[in-house]
């Protein structure tokens, strides 16, 4: 395997946006900023950190840009995501262990509603997986790409959720797996987006009214 022109800084560029959340965090609960494992980064202010750090990876490098661009062949996707949506709905009258943010903190609310959804997104949909697209698709099928950024995407999302016990990496890489599919089949990560934040507004919404009723 003929290693490419610049692969060291795809490779580095893909280690600031996939280890950069974890850097901080650990820092700031160094110096007591965040107080326990119940306060995890994206839940306060300082996860726009991370944000910076995912912009600077951004534009340094982008081989293939799937995140400054318009959806396309979305046909399959759409069903894909419908089922989904349909699959969380149907489950989220009686889903207790279905984690949502309480309205008493705004900020945390905005974060695991809209801003949470759009790193993660730009991090391995937008940055991550068309590095890998760039450096291994004359090597392995499109499928093996996707599988590997599920399993990234599965060990991120498990440390960011630790403090959840019955967050499962298994279900964090199905679910990384298909949010890669439908990127890598869309070229953009706009649908996904879009997706994730109308799903984390309506589960916010519905629990917090929910507790209130």
């Amino acid at each position: 395997m003929k290693m490419k022109e610049g692969t060291i800084k795809y490779v580095i560029v893909i280690l600031v946006a996939l280890l950069s959340y974890t850097v901080i965090e650990r820092i700031l609960r160094h110096f007591s900023v965040l107080k326990s494992n119940r306060d995890p980064l994206w839940s306060g202010v300082w996860y726009y950190l991370y944000g910076i750090c995912l912009l600077v990876s951004l534009l340094a490098i982008r081989p293939i840009d799937f995140v400054f661009k318009i959806p396309s062949r979305i046909g399959f996707s759409l069903l894909i995501i419908g089922v989904m949506m349909l699959f969380l709905l149907l489950n989220l009258k009686e889903g207790n262990k279905i984690y949502y943010p309480t309205a008493d903190n705004i900020l945390k609310c905005v974060n695991f509603s809209v801003i949470q959804p759009l790193f993660e997104e730009v991090a391995f949909q937008g940055i991550i997986l068309p590095i890998l697209a760039f450096l291994f698709k004359e090597y392995f099928r499109a499928e093996i790409i996707i599988a590997i950024d599920g399993i990234l995407f599965a060990l991120f999302r498990k440390n960011c959720w630790s403090f959840i016990k019955e967050s499962s990496v298994t279900y964090f890489f199905i679910q990384g797996g298909i949010f890669a599919y439908i990127a890598y089949t869309t070229q953009s990560i706009w649908l996904l987006v879009i997706y994730r934040v109308l799903l984390n507004i309506t589960i916010t919404v519905y629990k917090n009214k929910k507790v209130k009723a």
